[in-house]
């Protein structure tokens, strides 16, 4: 007998959910507030309807003899579809007395509390709130709507003055009129989706969130997530242990479960938020980078709950390729010209694309669109993603009536070297080493530099506002490598317990080195030159107290060789869709041959951390 599905959601997000669902034999039956919605297009049924009318998706639920219901990527839909459930008496991981530790902030900050979890310190202000209520945050600090999600009602914020200024913005989006503000973490931030089954914790994939400033009091916009993250290794087992301790606390058992969250090197994980869901316009780079699609993994929790499990123990969040999608976001204006979004959307190197507007449209804050577009790309290593990032970084455009530009630009941030940790997979043996992607050369454990987090140290030693000044005077490259190569070479020194021969040696190995040419070094490759002349002499090839002009111009044949190659698959015809829908590339198509870029690019400070780009081989080494 043909099962019955009710989808809650119609928009692109859900189209590939109603069509696995009809492939399986379901009658699917799609219900939103949206009469256009692309999955409506393809569902045996659709019914118009605010999600926000539990008891109105129920009625039609028992009116239809519906056997399950489902939704994810929205806290809305996830919310409605809990009530929904439980009036209809049909199947679902959660229960409605359960939902304030998802979707109230202030329930689940005091339960995190309760719990002893890391997280941002934070108050609940309502109108009328005194300064006095503010005296134990740490400034800036960040408002965020009490009981709403989706980047509404953030503002940074420096000031109780400024508080209260913007105190009637970022409630206007709260049902009740109230907002949590929150000590702003300016670390590194990550964005994990997991699967409860059983009560025990199945992590999917964990992504680097990055994002990019816009102004002096807007949150800094998301441009870019990317699966697996440079830094799982780091944050996988106190991300574990945390979603475990949560819901041993809320009572979940099963179903969806994502979280965001904080962590640099030297600090603890901070949580951010949990949700009882996916996270949405980025699930399916799961799919891209392990094989695991999420749509399957959602109907086989209502109809095959033998191969979920099997998904779930054979699955490794540390995946073999990676993948990211890039998202742009507009400022308020009229829609002239997207040629160029229309154009990246044709590139090889991207498999997934979507547009969000059409010419001639009004691009509205907060509306039905999250963004202006998204592209997503995938490859074996995280090397090609950054520099196809950095290509589409460089070529979008999307000008108004007046040929001005309409998007915020993108940047991409840069990470602290890390240390490699082993983690014990699902099935056996180590598997940690895969969040480096073949990035890192190996490094023995008696390297004197390694792990070292030496620029991390040397940032954290100065005061706030001489980072302040190094980052927003931008001070020369050849200053910061000279830098970078004196507390290097003091470091190295210092951590020997006989360093006499090393301490001579000081003055003629910061010689030996032109301080631009440090800069095209990748960081693995630098402190063991600097090692090396330390404990062997100076002695060094001529070729590195050159000027670097010399070495640029066969590094940067070198680089143009590999991209010529990296980008030499030949163009497939695409159909973009506008506006309604997205394209999605044939996910076993063959991927382009991609080959690691000799590190020759611009080191970066970002997010108040130092940084020295990837760690990426350099072939003349």
């Amino acid at each position: 007998m043909k099962k019955k599905l009710m989808i809650l959601g119609s928009l692109q997000e859900f189209v590939r959910l109603t069509a696995m669902a009809k492939d399986r034999g379901c009658t699917v039956i799609v219900s939103d507030g949206y009469p256009n919605g692309p999955a409506k297009k393809i569902a045996d049924r659709a019914y118009d309807v605010d999600v926000r009318e539990a008891p109105s998706l129920a009625r039609y639920c028992r009116q239809e003899h519906v056997d399950a219901i489902i939704t994810s990527f929205s806290d809305l839909l996830f919310e409605n579809m809990v009530k929904a459930a439980d009036l209809a008496g049909l199947k679902c991981y959660l229960k409605p007395e359960q939902l304030p530790y998802y979707r109230d902030k202030t329930v689940m900050k005091q339960l995190l509390d309760r719990l002893g979890i890391p997280t941002p310190r934070h108050v609940c202000l309502s109108r009328g709130f005194s300064d006095q209520q503010l005296e134990g945050l740490r400034f800036p600090v960040v408002t965020k709507p009490v009981d709403m999600y989706g980047s509404r009602g953030l503002y940074v914020l420096n000031s109780p003055q400024e508080v209260r200024r913007y105190f009637g913005k970022a409630s206007s989006f709260s049902r009740q009129k109230k907002i949590l503000v929150e000590e702003y973490n300016d670390g590194y931030e990550f964005n994990l989706m997991a699967w409860v089954l059983e009560g025990k914790v199945y992590i999917l994939g964990i992504a680097d969130r990055e994002k990019t400033s816009i102004g002096a009091r807007d949150i800094p916009i998301s441009t870019r997530n990317i699966y697996p993250s440079r830094m799982i290794s780091q944050v996988f087992e106190p991300a574990q242990k945390i979603l475990e301790s949560y819901i041993g606390a809320t009572g979940q058992k099963n179903g969806a479960l994502s979280m965001q969250f904080f962590w640099a090197p030297g600090r603890e994980l901070e949580v951010c938020e949990i949700a009882g869901r996916f996270l949405g316009y980025e699930h399916e780079l799961i799919e891209y980078s392990s094989g695991l699609s999420i749509e399957k993994l959602l109907l086989d929790y209502l109809f095959d709950e033998n191969a979920l499990k099997e998904t779930l123990e054979h699955h490794s969040p540390f995946m073999k390729n990676h993948s990211a999608v890039l998202y742009f976001h507009g400022k308020p204006g009229m829609i002239a010209n997207q040629q160029a979004a229309y154009d990246i959307a044709e590139w090889p190197e991207v498999v997934e694309s979507q547009i969000f507007y059409k010419e001639g449209e009004p691009v509205v804050a907060h509306g039905p669109n999250p963004y202006m577009a998204r592209y997503f790309i995938t490859g074996k290593n995280r090397a090609y993603i950054d520099n196809v990032t950095k290509k589409i970084f460089d070529a979008m455009s999307i000008k108004d009536f007046q040929g001005k530009e309409l998007l915020y630009p993108n940047r991409m941030p840069s990470y602290p070297v890390l240390e490699k940790r082993s983690i014990v997979g699902p099935d056996d043996g180590p598997i940690g080493e895969h969040s480096r992607s073949g990035q890192q050369h190996a490094q023995s454990q008696t390297d004197p530099l390694s792990g070292s987090f030496f620029f991390h140290d040397f940032f954290q030693k100065i005061s706030q506002s001489q980072r302040h000044k190094i980052h927003q005077r931008r001070q020369p490259r050849q200053q910061i490598a000279s830098l970078c190569l004196e507390i290097t070479v003091i470091r190295i020194v210092n951590q020997q317990p006989h360093g006499d021969d090393c301490r001579k040696r000081q003055t003629d190995v910061k010689k030996a080195f032109h301080p631009e040419l440090l800069l095209t070094l990748c960081t693995a490759d630098f402190q063991r030159l600097v090692s090396y002349l330390l404990f062997h002499g100076p002695g060094c090839p001529d070729v590195w107290k050159e000027s670097p002009s010399k070495c640029e111009q066969n590094s940067r044949q070198t680089q143009a060789e590999h991209q010529k190659i990296a980008f030499a698959e030949p163009v497939r015809h695409k159909h973009i869709h506008v506006s309604e829908g997205s394209h999605k590339a044939d996910r076993h198509r063959q991927q382009p041959v991609m080959l690691p870029v000799p590190g020759h690019e611009e080191k970066h400070i970002a997010n108040g951390h130092p940084c020295v780009g990837d760690n990426i081989p350099v072939g003349r080494l």
